[in-house]
């Protein structure tokens, strides 16, 4: 569970104070076509239709000139696109007062994908849709993960959808033995098996794990050193406490050479 502010700072939008960040081994430069995001406010243009929407990115890319070259090359393009998204024909020329809020997700979607991004960022984007609805984008989602290869950063306030989304959860918490409330810390940091279908949201270990989460790190009265908490992924911040119900033998492996 990652803010805003994180997310700024990945797309370049913002710079740190201090230290360092970087995508792939190279410093955050100025936005680019290699990130990619979707807000829970959907950033679809009122003026354009569905089609117009996807192609939208290719024609502030290109310019007037170069686009209108190969218009119909992009244009095939994002009909691909929004089949993959499993948006019907009939809906390409309609409006986003005409569409659903899921339609209207998954045209954003195709909008930021247009791009091929390398990393994916998500703030919220299933937040405002109900349960099939937002059952049915997670499915998507892990679809198109396996599909593009792409990093995913995902933001999200339902722990149930980030331990079905998530190859690896971070959870920040604003609480600190000090009571000081400003910014939050990571304080839950592990890998994640991926999901194969809904019912593992049913099943024992995905259970137990929501409730240790929720009862370790979302009541306010349970307040934690943060040396105290559980950050046990390899490439964590400190060594963490035993490990997670659901790290795979590789993690576990790792962290032990690194105790030794």
């Amino acid at each position: 569970m990652l803010q805003l502010q994180h997310f700024r700072l990945i797309t370049g939008q913002e710079r740190p104070t201090y230290g360092e960040l970087l995508v792939a081994g190279s410093p955050v430069g100025f936005p680019g076509p290699d990130r990619g995001t979707v807000d829970q406010k959907y950033s679809l243009q009122k003026d354009k239709t569905v089609l117009q929407n996807v192609m939208l990115g290719r024609r502030l890319e290109k310019g007037l000139v170069r686009y209108g070259l190969k218009w119909r090359a992009y244009r095939d393009e994002a009909v691909e696109m929004l089949k993959r998204m499993r948006i019907n024909e009939s809906d390409f020329n309609k409006y986003d007062y005409e569409l659903s809020g899921g339609m209207m997700q998954r045209v954003a979607i195709a909008q930021a994908l247009m791009k091929k991004p390398k990393i994916f960022l998500m703030d919220e984007p299933f937040g405002a849709l109900d349960e099939n609805t937002r059952n049915e984008m997670q499915v998507l989602i892990l679809e198109l993960w396996q599909e593009y290869g792409m990093t995913i950063l995902f933001v999200t306030h339902t722990l149930t959808e980030a331990l079905y989304l998530g190859s690896r959860i971070f959870v920040l918490s604003q609480h600190h033995p000090t009571g000081n409330t400003q910014g939050a810390k990571i304080v839950y940091d592990t890998r994640l098996p991926t999901a194969q279908n809904m019912r593992i949201k049913e099943s024992l270990e995905f259970v137990k794990l929501r409730e240790q989460i929720e009862g370790e790190f979302f009541n306010p009265e349970s307040v934690k050193a943060v040396h105290d908490f559980n950050v046990t992924h390899p490439d964590a911040f400190s060594n963490g406490i035993p490990d997670g119900i659901f790290e795979s033998s590789t993690t576990n492996k790792h962290n032990q050479d690194k105790r030794q």
